[in-house]
Formats: structure tokens, sequence, C-alpha cells
């Protein structure tokens, strides 16, 4: 899935909503993967190539929620600029809404 596509049409706030969204996905399935290799279920090679892959597409998302709250102005250590990102940033993680149609194993910028 191409993440420019994924947000097209979305406002800023819906952009950071699914964003944050992929980022929980990608990290629970690192949680995941992390069983996997410490109990022995992939080999070592499996789990450097999956951290490479992670890595990767966890850059992109993380490159594309900075830039969006950057135009926002949402990278100030006010206190209510940090309040408002945090209740997105919560929102999104539990939005398993965004879920259906966001195959976070193909994740391209």
């Amino acid at each position: 899935m191409i993440l420019r596509e994924i947000l097209e049409g979305k406002t800023p706030r819906q952009k950071l909503r699914i964003l944050y969204r992929i980022n929980e996905r990608l990290r629970l399935q690192h949680n995941t993967r992390g069983d996997e290799y410490r109990n022995g279920q992939i080999s070592e090679e499996e789990w450097a190539a999956y951290l490479e892959t992670f890595h990767r597409r966890q850059k992109k998302v993380l490159n594309r929620t900075h830039a969006i709250r950057t135009n926002l102005g949402l990278v100030s250590d006010d206190t209510k600029v940090t309040e408002d990102i945090l209740a997105v940033k919560l929102e999104g993680k539990e939005a398993t809404d965004l879920d259906p149609g966001v195959d976070i194993d193909v994740i391209e910028d």
C-alpha cells in the first residue's frame, strides 16, 4: 500500500490517526515476530530480514507523521499541544476500524 494513496483526501487529523494506527500495528507485529524468534519458530536470518523491513516501513510512517505534525505546528513543548497530539495518538492507536484495507506488510512511501 502506498501511504500517499491511503492518506489522500483526508484531513491532517485523520492522516495522523491513520499513521498512528499503522505504527501501532507495526509495533504489535514486531512483538509477535520477536516472540517467534525467541521461541525458535523463525531463524536468526529470518528475524534479521524482518527487522530490516520493519525499520524501513516504520521510518516511512514516522517521517510522514513528523511532517504532518510539523505542518500543523504540533512539535512544540507547549502543554496544550502535547495534550492534543497525545489524544490523537491514543485515538489512532486504538482505531481498529482503520485496519481493513491497509496491509501493513506492503507499506510503501
